[in-house]
């Protein structure tokens, strides 16, 4: 695994909270990536009634909840370490109660949350074993999360990535990338309780081919079924308790 710098990730995501947004709301690739990440989530907890309690660790400016909350979703949560981010959250909506907190030491009682996901965060974290314990500790239904594929497009970029560091040049922090299997023995899931749902998988690199972002969802779901999911940038995890 690549090495992670907890401070380096805490100073970036604090000083990039006011252009954050942007990334999901001006470009294709982040529209993309926001929709088919939202679409899993709310396909996962659709069998619960509106009012259940949610938390997301790790909400930054609540582009998750906020989608959450546009559909209906009334009980939400969400923490995160960044002020800044934080900030933003609470000026576009005031229905989300916000906490500024850790992700290895949640300030909430054991199973005092139906549902806990975290989306982007553990793949940055220098032991996302010990938050993905402690959002276990405080769902009392289900767990939510997402790993990198290393077999994926994005995963031997991020290699790329790993290689050019060791050589010297200038890059503090890669997202973590797993196999599928090792990351259930890491986190030690309960293959009975878990559910493992792919996503993107095609490259979403073409910031101004309009043609290719138009017609990728079509793309997306051929390479689907040509490769069966195994070529997935990432694993969503849905844990049951």
């Amino acid at each position: 695994m690549s090495k992670i710098n907890d401070k380096y990730i805490k100073s970036f995501y604090e000083e990039s909270a006011k252009l954050y947004n942007n990334r999901f709301k001006n470009n294709p690739k982040g529209k993309i990536m926001h929709n088919l990440q939202t679409k899993i989530i709310l396909n996962n907890i659709s069998s619960y009634k509106k009012n259940i309690k949610i938390l997301e660790v790790g909400c930054g400016t609540g582009r998750f909840l906020n989608s959450l909350n546009k559909k209906g979703y009334k009980n939400l949560y969400g923490l995160d370490f960044s002020k800044s981010m934080l900030g933003v959250l609470k000026k576009t909506n005031k229905d989300i109660k916000t906490i500024q907190g850790d992700a290895y030491n949640l300030p909430f009682k054991d199973n005092e949350f139906d549902v806990v996901f975290s989306v982007h965060v553990l793949m940055h974290l220098e032991n996302p074993k010990k938050a993905y314990d402690e959002m276990l500790r405080v769902s009392k239904k289900l767990v939510i999360f997402e790993v990198n594929n290393k077999f994926s497009l994005s995963g031997f970029g991020q290699n790329f990535k790993l290689i050019k560091h060791i050589l010297g040049f200038k890059q503090k922090t890669m997202p973590k990338s797993y196999y599928t299997k090792s990351a259930i023995k890491y986190f030690k899931i309960n293959k009975k309780k878990l559910k493992i749902l792919p996503s993107f998988y095609l490259p979403l690199i073409f910031k101004t081919n309009k043609l290719y972002f138009k017609n990728y969802l079509k793309l997306n779901n051929i390479f689907k079924r040509l490769f069966k999911g195994k070529c997935a940038s990432q694993y969503f995890f849905i844990i049951q308790k």
